[in-house]
């Protein structure tokens, strides 16, 4: 490799003045793509691009620093540069191939000015070149050089999926709520019912309340009210009106207008016990009322925590899959740089040896 090195710096040597004014002329180009890039770094991101839109990010953040520590060329080592130029242009933006096909999908109209522009680059780089063994040698070496930092670059981009792949992998996910007792609520439940019979039996004069409003001609929608349900009616009945009509129905009663009842004048002389029966179950009612609002808060609760929950799962299972994807996708493409590797220092070793008509052992 020592004496392959020696070769190319005396053709660098030979060819310093056509260099140079490559050199020149790409140092003007790359100022010209800096502004490209900054061009396409401010186009707004297509929808369809949104989940790609890091990469982009990347690439011109980075691709800006790369090309601005390039420099401008020595007049001395023209070729320096030129190969400098080539090798960042072969990684421009550090982007895996994969992540280039990224940038072609997804911003293909926008990306389409900064890839004219590397591509004028690199052919008044590798026109410069010439097509003798001797220039044919320098690109092999040039472009063996950036199938190298490929695959570093590669090979680092595995490392960091593998990475966060055992991250998440280990990541843990929280378990499964307690899904909330109905116990607290079932009890008020069992109250309210109970007081609401206790109300509906003591209260059980509906037929005569019937009869009452037939032979009283009149509609009194209290009176229906107590017929439909008395607990009910008991609750909308805040000044006991009830018990008037109870009073009347009795005097019919006793004038054999209506059939006699005998609970008729318990209820008419409970007036008391009727207002502590309805404040007692206003008070239930009231409690059921929260009960219900505490169980169906704690149910809301639950239930977001289970979509949550299998929310965090189904992204977690899908980034593993993407992770998985890349890995394979990326081991596949280092193989087959490592083994353009293997052919270019063949093929580079084979091209010197004729052109120092010795053997050459890299």
């Amino acid at each position: 490799m020592r004496i392959i090195e020696k070769e190319l710096e005396r053709l660098d040597t030979e060819n310093l003045e056509q260099a140079n004014r490559d050199a020149m002329r790409v140092e003007s180009e790359i100022r010209q793509l800096l502004i490209l890039i900054d061009e396409f770094s401010r186009k707004p991101t297509p929808e369809l691009g949104k989940s790609s839109e890091n990469v982009k990010e990347r690439f011109c953040l980075l691709s800006r620093k790369q090309l601005i520590s390039l420099g401008t060329p020595d007049k001395s080592r023209p070729h320096d540069f030129l190969r400098a130029v080539s090798m960042t242009l072969d990684a421009l933006g550090g982007l895996t191939q994969r992540q280039v096909l990224h940038i072609n999908f997804f911003f293909k109209e926008d990306f389409k000015p900064v890839g004219k522009k590397i591509n004028e680059i690199s052919s008044i780089i590798s026109g410069g070149a010439g097509v003798t063994d001797h220039h044919k040698a320098v690109e092999m070496n040039m472009k063996l050089a950036s199938m190298q930092n490929k695959k570093k670059l590669t090979e680092n981009s595995i490392a960091a999926c593998e990475a966060e792949l055992r991250n998440s992998e280990g990541r843990s996910v929280p378990g499964l709520p307690r899904h909330p007792d109905t116990n607290s609520l079932n009890a008020v439940e069992s109250k309210v019912s109970s007081k609401k019979q206790e109300i509906d039996s003591f209260l059980s004069v509906q037929k005569t309340l019937k009869k009452y409003l037939y032979v009283s001609e009149v509609r009194e929608p209290v009176v229906e009210l107590y017929i439909e349900s008395p607990s009910s009616a008991l609750i909308a009945d805040e000044n006991l009106s009830v018990l008037e009509h109870l009073s009347r129905a009795a005097e019919l009663a006793r004038g054999g207008k209506i059939e006699n009842d005998r609970k008729l004048e318990i209820i008419v002389n409970a007036a008391p016990y009727l207002r502590k029966s309805r404040e007692e179950l206003a008070g239930l009612l009231k409690n059921l009322e929260l009960e219900k609002k505490k169980y169906f808060d704690e149910l809301e609760l639950f239930e977001n925590s289970i979509k949550e929950r299998a929310g965090m799962l189904s992204d977690r299972e899908n980034k593993m899959k993407t992770l998985e994807k890349t890995v394979k996708s990326e081991k596949e493409e280092l193989d087959a740089v490592s083994r353009g590797i293997d052919r270019t220092s063949a093929e580079l070793l084979l091209l010197v040896s004729r052109i120092l008509d010795a053997n050459v052992i890299l």
